[in-house]
C-alpha cells in the first residue's frame, strides 16, 4: 500500500478531492490521472508523489499541489519566491580540499509553451532542443563549448561522460519510466558543455534543461559566479529567440517535479568527514542547518558508508533566493568541517550540536 506519511500526493489526496479533480484537463489534457501516475507506481522511492505535466498542472489541480508543495518547502500560501544571482555577495566558499573535494551548482528550467517531458510530442521534444542549442551558441568566454545530441556523441563517448558524472544516462529510473520521460529515446536529449567540463546543459532529461556548473577542489565562490554568468546568459539567449521559461507568480520558476520548484537551486559538494558522519547527531545537525547528506553515486544513492565522503547540499529550492540557498549550503559546509576538525583532535562537539538552533 501507500504510505501517507511518506508521500505528500497520498496524505492529501483524498476520495472527495480525486472526485473533485479527475474530469479537469490543462491546455494540453494533462489530467489528476497524469500527475499522480509516478507516485501510484513508485511509493517508496517517491517523496512528492507528483509530476506536473505542463505549466498548467500547478493550478489547474492546485487544491493538490498546493498543499504538497507547502509542506515539501515549508512555503506559505502567500510566499512569494524571490531571485539574486548576484555572485559578490556571497561570503566564505574557499574549503581546504583536503576536506572539501568537489563543488557544484545546478538548476533547472522549462520552456514555456511546451509540455514537460513526460508529454512532449516528437516535434516538441525538437523545439526544446533548438531553442537551446542556439542560446548555447551565444555563450562567450570561458562558457563557450559546442552541443552534441546523444545520437552524435555514440555509445563510447555517452558512456564515457556519465562516467565523469557530467552526463546523464538512459531514463531506466522508476520516477522517469512512470513520468513517460523515456519516451523518443535517444531522440533530442543531449548535452552542452565547455572544453574544461565546468559548466553543462542538459537537454531533456527529466526537465527541459539542466545547468550544472561543477569544479574539483572547495572554491564554490567559483563555481556560483560561473553558474551565475551561465544562467543569466542562456536567459538572455532563450529570450532573444521570442521563447521565456515558465515562471510562476507563487512558485517561481516550474520543473517537472515539485520538489524543484522555486530557484530549483542545489549546491552540492563532496565533502570528506569521517568522524562527523558517525557521530549520533549528524543527522540532528544537518536537520537544523536545512541541508541534505546522501551518497556520492547520485540521487539514487542513499548510502550510509561512503568512506566517510558525502554530498551535501541545500534542502531547500523554493522561498528563499539563488544566492541564499548557496550561502546556506556554504555556511553548513564550514560548520560541519570545523566539527570534524574538532573530532580529529578528540574534542566532544554534542553541546556545540545541542545548542545550535534550527535555521528557519
Amino acid at each position: 500500500g501507500i504510505n501517507a506519511e511518506y508521500m505528500g500526493m497520498a496524505k492529501y489526496l483524498t476520495p472527495e478531492l480525486y472526485k473533485q479533480l479527475k474530469y479537469r484537463r490543462t491546455t494540453f489534457g494533462v489530467t489528476v490521472d497524469d500527475v499522480i501516475q509516478a507516485g501510484v507506481d513508485s511509493p517508496s522511492r517517491y517523496k512528492a508523489g507528483l509530476l506536473a505535466g505542463d505549466e498548467e498542472s500547478y493550478d489547474v489541480f492546485w487544491e493538490l499541489f498546493d498543499p504538497v508543495i507547502n509542506e515539501r518547502h515549508g512555503y506559505s500560501k502567500d510566499g512569494k519566491q524571490e531571485h539574486d544571482l548576484d555572485h559578490t555577495k556571497l561570503e566564505g566558499g574557499l574549503f581546504d580540499e583536503k576536506y572539501v573535494l568537489t563543488a557544484r551548482v545546478r538548476t533547472g528550467r522549462s520552456l514555456r509553451g511546451v509540455p514537460m517531458t513526460s508529454h512532449c510530442t516528437r516535434g516538441q521534444r525538437k523545439l526544446v532542443e533548438d531553442v537551446m542549442v542556439k542560446a548555447c551558441s551565444t555563450l562567450t568566454g570561458e562558457l563557450a563549448g559546442s552541443y552534441k545530441s546523444i545520437g552524435e556523441m555514440g555509445i563510447k563517448m555517452h558512456e564515457q561522460l556519465i562516467k565523469e558524472h557530467i552526463m546523464f544516462d538512459k531514463p531506466d529510473a522508476p520516477l522517469m519510466l512512470s513520468g513517460m520521460m523515456h519516451k523518443d529515446w535517444p531522440h533530442y536529449r543531449g548535452m552542452f558543455w565547455n572544453p574544461q567540463k565546468t559548466f553543462m546543459v542538459w537537454v531533456n532529461e527529466e526537465d527541459h534543461y539542466r545547468f550544472v556548473c561543477m569544479q574539483n577542489g572547495g572554491n564554490i565562490r567559483q563555481v556560483f559566479e560561473r553558474f551565475a554568468t551561465g544562467v543569466l546568459q542562456l536567459t538572455k539567449g532563450v529570450e532573444d529567440q521570442g521563447y521565456s521559461f515558465m515562471k510562476h507568480p507563487h512558485y517561481g520558476y516550474l520543473t517537472c517535479c515539485p520538489s524543484n520548484i522555486g530557484t530549483g537551486v542545489r549546491a552540492g559538494v563532496h565533502v570528506r568527514i569521517p568522524k562527523m558522519s558517525k557521530h549520533p547527531q549528524f543527522r540532528e545537525l544537518l536537520t537544523k542547518m536545512r541541508l541534505d547528506a546522501r551518497g556520492t553515486g547520485g540521487v539514487e544513492d542513499t548510502s550510509t558508508d561512503s568512506g566517510g565522503v558525502f554530498d551535501i547540499s541545500n534542502k531547500d529550492r523554493l522561498g528563499k533566493s539563488e544566492l541564499q540557498l548557496v550561502q546556506i549550503c556554504v555556511n553548513g559546509v564550514a560548520k560541519l568541517v570545523e566539527l570534524e576538525k574538532q573530532l580529529e583532535s578528540g574534542g566532544d562537539v554534542s553541546s556545540s550540536i545541542s545548542s545550535m538552533p534550527y535555521l528557519k
